[in-house]
């Protein structure tokens, strides 16, 4: 199991993707978001589109017309 981690994680740096943290001011913009969308999850990484404008990759058609929220699928 920990070789398929290895593996996860060095794909993902050779296709050019990082981690990217979840801090303080994602929480807070949870609070801020205007969607009936009620998972935490996906609240949280709503937030985190939003707050560093990267598109959500989701095939969730509840995360569509999130305002600053751009999902693609």
């Amino acid at each position: 199991a920990l070789l398929l981690f290895e593996n996860f994680f060095a794909t993902m740096g050779e296709l050019g993707f990082l981690e990217l943290p979840f801090t303080a001011k994602h929480g807070l913009e949870v609070a801020r978001l205007e969607s009936e969308h009620r998972d935490p999850f996906d609240r949280a990484l709503m937030a985190q589109s939003r707050l560093e404008r990267l598109p959500l990759l989701s095939a969730d058609p509840m995360l569509e017309g999130v305002p600053g929220v751009q999902r693609v699928w």
